[in-house]
């Protein structure tokens, strides 16, 4: 994989001594058909040019290639409005160059009015034009206005971009051929990751044991893959899956086959992480509890191998928060209790997950997760916080029928 990488870098940078105008494209195509890696050794060259440009096409194309790296300053599309500071009419003729404004605007931060307005023109032009552009660029964008990159998950991106690519004026062949190389060559590793994790799932014998959870792994899996899918993370996606499947596996048996009496031993025992808690529950959660137990031990021994045993504390104060929240809810039910919608949040963006699934993700990446990160994850900044509370949210909007 090393030696893989060391020679498609190498062709990359080798592709990219070329124009500006033929540079651009090529340094946003890496992007998209998932050569990130290539991008850093460009930015420099990029930081220069971008506010010169004076065509839209390039400029968003520019920006967006920043943007995924640092913050950028928006002034630079200040040139492509007019006197009165609406966006000039004449980029409404120009597709590409309005699509390419479309999804470097959704780049945007709080307060970036420009990228707002940007939003609103674009989509309305792009809306408008559905039943009169080429196929090529129908799809493009129907995509993108489904999905924009930036609020599409990466290799799903780099699937769609790879059929796209050869149809673009400024497509390279060698390009197209080593992404293609790429996309395969990691689509085996995330296979043979997955397998891992069934194979795991399989010989601890969850369906027989406990034939009311969910088989999710791939599902998770793919959550996890989510976050990241490059492969030097692969540990880190296999530990995480796993942790989810446990996660997943308490979730259904609060929901819908403990008691209330069995749910609340072991909402008491988890806290005690002692495999002799396991005397009081009965058989079902003695399995469940053995099985995470299990998985905690195995996160201790790597994170203390790589002097990195503080993560154990982290992990269990997490899955504790977790299985409260999860029995406070539990207890709304038992009880026959409507809670406020202040009290629902508090406790409902908790067992949403989106906090534990951040925590744990931590867990397999090395040193790069210090404490000071844990720290800052557990202190649960505004970021996490709005995170958790947007994908509680989503999840309702989906879920309160069947629910």
């Amino acid at each position: 994989m090393k030696s893989y990488k060391k020679c498609t870098t190498a062709t990359l940078m080798a592709l990219l001594i070329q124009s500006t105008m033929t540079f651009i494209p090529l340094l946003f195509g890496f992007a998209c058909l998932g050569n990130m890696v290539i991008i850093y050794h460009g930015v420099v060259i990029l930081s220069v040019s971008v506010c010169l440009c004076p065509n839209i096409l390039l400029g968003a194309y520019r920006f967006m290639t920043l943007a995924f790296l640092i913050h950028i300053v928006t002034d630079v599309f200040n040139k492509f409005k007019d006197g009165e500071g609406n966006f000039k009419a004449s980029l409404a003729i120009d597709v590409s160059g309005l699509l390419s404004l479309y999804e470097a605007a959704h780049l945007r931060i709080h307060g970036e009015e420009i990228l707002d307005e940007a939003i609103a023109f674009t989509t309305t032009h792009l809306e408008s034009m559905v039943s009169s552009i080429s196929p090529h660029l129908l799809e493009k964008v129907t995509f993108s206005l489904n999905r924009p990159i930036r609020k599409n998950l990466p290799r799903l991106e780099t699937r769609h971009y790879v059929s796209l690519y050869p149809k673009e004026d400024f497509h390279n062949a060698t390009l197209l051929k080593l992404a293609a190389l790429d996309f395969n060559v990691l689509q085996a590793l995330h296979q043979q990751e997955v397998s891992n994790i069934t194979r795991w799932w399989k010989n601890l014998d969850f369906p027989r044991k406990l034939p009311y959870a969910r088989d999710r792994v791939v599902e998770l899996y793919f959550w996890i893959l989510g976050e990241y899918f490059e492969p030097q993370y692969s540990h880190a996606r296999e530990l995480a899956t796993k942790i989810m499947t446990m996660v997943s596996a308490i979730d259904d048996t609060y929901d819908a086959h403990g008691t209330y009496e069995e749910l609340k031993l072991f909402t008491q025992e988890i806290k005690r992480w002692d495999i002799s808690a396991i005397d009081v529950l009965p058989d079902y959660m003695k399995f469940l509890y053995q099985a995470i137990l299990y998985i905690y031990s195995d996160i201790e021994e790597h994170t203390t191998k790589e002097g990195r045993s503080y993560c154990v504390h982290y992990a269990k104060e997490a899955m504790e928060e977790l299985v409260q929240a999860y029995f406070t809810e539990a207890s709304w039910l038992h009880d026959a209790y409507t809670p406020t919608f202040e009290e629902y949040m508090s406790v409902a963006a908790v067992s949403a997950t989106y906090f534990v699934i951040i925590t744990f993700s931590f867990f397999g990446m090395g040193k790069i997760a210090t404490k000071e990160v844990f720290d800052w994850v557990c202190n649960k900044p505004n970021i996490i916080k709005a995170s958790s509370v947007i994908g509680r949210l989503m999840n309702d909007m989906v879920s309160h029928n069947f629910e």
